[in-house]
């Protein structure tokens, strides 16, 4: 189990979807950026009891025809990171059609302030169980 003393990161949270709460993994880096946008993306609107309108408010689009749903998608997804993944810069938001009620959303990024402007990218699977249940990995 990890101490919050050895751990040497600013940024960091325990890793999503652990099942063991002894062994307490944690993601640092761009894994935590990572994380927390696909936290934001399948957190739905009104699930957190203190911040109600912290998430993402895909809801509404997952059982809509694509041509109808895929920019709404976009938007909403643009809406929340931008609003709550305050480290980052989005570059923009795409959505793809999996299967009835499972959408792909790819969101490219680069950590604000970074001198290099590295760009990494969060795909993040959402689907109706995964909205209706909240955060899986």
């Amino acid at each position: 189990m990890a101490l919050k003393s050895e751990i040497r990161h600013i940024h960091w949270q325990l890793r999503a979807g652990e099942t063991e709460p002894a062994s307490s993994a944690i993601v640092t880096g761009y894994d935590d950026i990572d994380q927390e946008v696909r936290t934001i993306i399948l957190t739905p609107i009104g699930s957190v009891p203190c911040n109600p309108l912290k998430g993402c408010n895909l809801l509404p689009y997952i059982d809509r025809p694509p041509a109808e749903a895929l920019p709404r998608i976009c938007q909403e997804v643009w809406d929340a990171v931008t609003t709550w993944v305050s480290r980052i810069e989005v570059l923009t938001v795409t959505a793809r059609a999996e299967a009835a009620h499972h959408f792909v959303v790819s969101v490219p990024w680069r950590v604000r302030g970074d001198v290099a402007q590295e760009i990494r990218q969060s795909d993040v699977s959402v689907r109706l169980a995964d909205m209706s249940g909240g955060v899986r990995a």
